[in-house]
């Protein structure tokens, strides 16, 4: 009974992360809540008195910076971005070692079935818009989906303009990506089969979406390259290939100059926005307070933290290195955790604990059990 309820959890979170079952307050409660709700479960039966200590440290700093800047708070937006914090950094710690483990105990075993089940969906879409010519199935979870997309041309291809990018039971073809991306390490790094490896990566191919497609590459890469000079030589024939074929192009790393593209909102304008609020906020930014939506969780983890960001980053860092089992382990880690950092501005969220959370399963937790 027990492990039937963790796998159908399990099932449910990773599915139901875009679907809202209930709103309370304007709040949608997504699967990952039910994610939450589990944690914190089991976080009180594994009392652990170092990580609340650390959680309760980063909720202090984040009082302190609102203090001394208390005139210019909106003081409702910084309650829900705290609260939020409070909830990520809780479970964040803990995810770290085995505290929360039993909410993924069966990501091994079910990581491939679920790699099927998204796939399948997103290959619907992709049959149905080239075999006819219609786009239904796009929008056959509204009731319940957290998107705001009413017209699949939102989803239109920069690469290829007749092609609408699915998105299968998420909201957007990088966050599907995402997903896939996420179940196809899990898989393959907890000894799924490769069969779901290989049709993980087909429904990355699907979605047309250049960060999906660079942290990819970028990780298979590292993954079954050699470390050494051949790895290097083969790393520089890469980039002698991408400049020969224009992949400067194909990845639309051209967009990060381009004013309003997907490129430029997720790493230019924040990058920009978060030099100029250092200059006046060098601690950080006291939390809720910018005058935009950040669509990138580094730029936001450094606007809330400030230069104190700068020492956190190679501490956390070195923590991993001395957790994992090698150098290329640390590696795949932060190629990992990178991506889910460049996805959108949604770090400090439930959904944005559960990624991370996974991430830390996967790469520092599962040898535990061995």
């Amino acid at each position: 009974m027990k492990k039937s309820l963790i796998s159908f959890s399990l099932i449910f979170i990773f599915l139901g992360l875009n679907l809202s079952i209930i709103s309370f307050l304007g709040f949608p409660f997504t699967s990952a809540t039910v994610f939450v709700t589990i944690c914190f479960f089991s976080i009180i039966t594994k009392f652990n008195k170092n990580k609340i200590s650390n959680c309760i440290f980063v909720l202090i700093y984040f009082l302190i910076i609102a203090f001394f800047n208390f005139e210019s708070v909106d003081f409702f937006e910084f309650v829900k971005t705290f609260l939020l914090c409070s909830v990520f950094f809780t479970i964040f710690f803990h995810s770290l070692n085995d505290d929360i483990s039993n909410v993924f105990s069966y990501l091994k075993i079910l990581s491939g079935p679920l790699i099927l089940v998204i796939f399948s969906f997103e290959f619907i879409q992709v049959f149905e818009q080239l075999f006819l010519g219609s786009h239904h199935s796009w929008f056959f979870l509204d009731p319940i989906s957290t998107s705001t997309a009413v017209d699949p041309i939102r989803f239109k291809s920069s690469l290829f303009q007749s092609y609408i990018r699915p998105i299968s039971f998420f909201y957007e073809p990088s966050y599907l990506g995402f997903v896939l991306f996420l179940l196809t390490v899990a898989n393959h790094e907890l000894g799924g089969r490769r069969f779901f490896t290989a049709l993980g990566l087909f429904g990355i191919l699907l979605t047309v979406s250049s960060v999906s497609y660079i942290f990819s590459f970028i990780y298979f890469f590292v993954r079954f390259c050699p470390l050494n000079r051949k790895g290097g030589l083969l790393l520089l024939l890469f980039f002698v290939v991408f400049l020969l074929f224009d992949g400067y192009h194909f990845f639309r790393l051209e967009e990060l100059t381009w004013i309003g593209t997907s490129g430029y909102e997720r790493i230019t304008k924040p990058l920009l926005a978060t030099i100029d609020y250092l200059s006046n906020f060098p601690f950080g930014l006291p939390l809720g307070q910018s005058s935009f939506l950040y669509n990138n969780s580094f730029f936001l983890f450094i606007l809330y933290f400030g230069f104190t960001s700068f020492l956190l980053i190679p501490a956390y860092f070195l923590f991993i290195y001395n957790n994992v089992d090698s150098t290329r382990k640390c590696i795949l880690y932060f190629v990992s955790l990178s991506f889910l950092l460049n996805l959108n501005g949604s770090i400090f969220t439930f959904e944005g604990a559960f990624f991370i959370s996974s991430i830390n399963y996967i790469f520092m937790v599962y040898k535990e059990e061995l």
